[in-house]
């Protein structure tokens, strides 16, 4: 695999966040447009929760690979042990950034809220804030880098919450993985259709999308060479069929055909489900297409923003966006000031997430190092010693 065809992807992730920065902006400054927008074909700009389900697919897709290159106990240890702690760092920095606002009264959520009608504003992103919250370092710290990976819930930056199923999904990917390097093509698709059924029916259904992004990249290990051969038609319709399942949220507008499911729970399912299946094709496209291979630093820049500016941009909309909108409001009308408050939060959010990026890029190093040392003392490779 190339690496422009590899950049494709870290695009395509800086990409998704951007999506996410866009759906929170409908939801605080624009809240009707979240009633208008599904079933249309902009929706594809806005809809954050495909973004999500990309995240996941993507994530499925590159941490089982390590496993397939060396499918032994000691190599699926070592994934395991480095999984949380490289979550960690970023997650802690954020419930960090978002506690300081706290304590800085920067906060003007409320106020904006009740400007733009959103109720997801005014209460902080729907953070659900018990009566007694009141907001603390050592809080934020416990929060950001312990429990949010188990309880899906943080009160200082609601994204957080993807945290859990990060690391769970990631588990399961390594574990399955090791089991995958070892299995034909029929039996690791077999293998991986029950899987996916099964995650498929455990509510949030969040394990899906990290199930289809690993039977991906295990398909492409025993076969992608049938990829290759597709022409540049076949790719343009590939790729067009996976934008339209992307853009899905419910079947309204050019969704109406889909036949809707019974109840709420199979809804998600269908939702979650055809997402990522948008999330697979689009980053099959971006691997094996060579039109749309992306080199160059900008796209390798994205990529590594793209976790920082998903992490800070709700703190920034409950911040500055919000100042900013609360002020420019009776000086320019709505409209301006809602174009204003999207500006700001960009103007925030990218600086501060350079700074995170910078800061993640160098602990990644130090995790790999200590599992190494951890492992080295833990479980010795006797081939090595050999």
């Amino acid at each position: 695999m190339g690496s422009k065809r590899v950049l494709s992807l870290e695009a395509f992730r800086g990409i998704a966040a951007v999506v996410v920065v866009l759906y929170h902006f409908v939801l605080a400054f624009w809240p009707h447009g979240i009633a208008i927008l599904p079933g249309t074909p902009v929706y594809i700009l806005f809809n954050g929760n495909a973004a999500v389900a990309f995240f996941f697919v993507l994530s499925g897709s590159v941490n089982g690979r390590p496993l397939f290159r060396d499918p032994s106990p000691y190599s699926l240890a070592r994934s395991l042990l480095r999984r949380w702690p490289r979550l960690m760092v970023p997650a802690l920095l954020a419930s960090l950034f978002a506690w300081a606002l706290y304590a800085l009264g920067l906060y003007d959520n409320e106020a904006a809220g009740a400007l733009s009608g959103s109720h997801w504003l005014a209460e902080f992103a729907n953070a659900h804030h018990a009566a007694d919250f009141q907001p603390g370092l050592l809080d934020a710290i416990v929060q950001g880098g312990v429990t949010v990976f188990f309880t899906q819930h943080s009160d200082y930056d609601p994204p957080l919450w993807t945290m859990h199923f990060e690391l769970m999904g990631s588990l399961l990917v390594l574990v399955l993985a090791f089991v995958l390097a070892r299995l034909s093509l029929a039996k690791g698709l077999v293998l991986t259709l029950v899987a996916a059924v099964a995650v498929a029916l455990v509510p949030p259904h969040y394990g899906l999308p990290f199930v289809v992004g690993l039977s991906l990249a295990f398909f492409l290990l025993r076969r992608g060479e049938l990829v290759d051969t597709l022409s540049d038609r076949g790719f343009v319709l590939l790729l067009a069929i996976s934008l339209y399942l992307f853009s899905y949220d419910k079947p309204v507008g050019i969704h109406a055909w889909i036949p809707q499911a019974d109840d709420w729970f199979w809804m998600e399912v269908q939702r979650i489900g055809l997402q990522s299946l948008g999330a697979a094709g689009i980053m099959l496209t971006g691997l094996r297409w060579k039109r749309l291979a992306i080199s160059g630093r900008w796209a390798e820049w994205m990529g590594e923003m793209a976790l920082p500016v998903f992490l800070i941009h709700v703190p920034m909309y409950c911040s500055l966006s919000s100042w900013v909108l609360v002020k420019a409001e009776p000086l320019y009308g709505y409209p301006v000031a809602a174009g204003l408050a999207l500006v700001a939060c960009f103007a925030g959010t990218v600086p501060v997430s350079m700074v995170f990026a910078r800061i993640d890029k160098a602990w990644a190093p130090w995790v790999n190092r200590a599992a190494d040392a951890l492992m080295a003392r833990l479980w010795p490779r006797r081939e090595q010693a050999a």
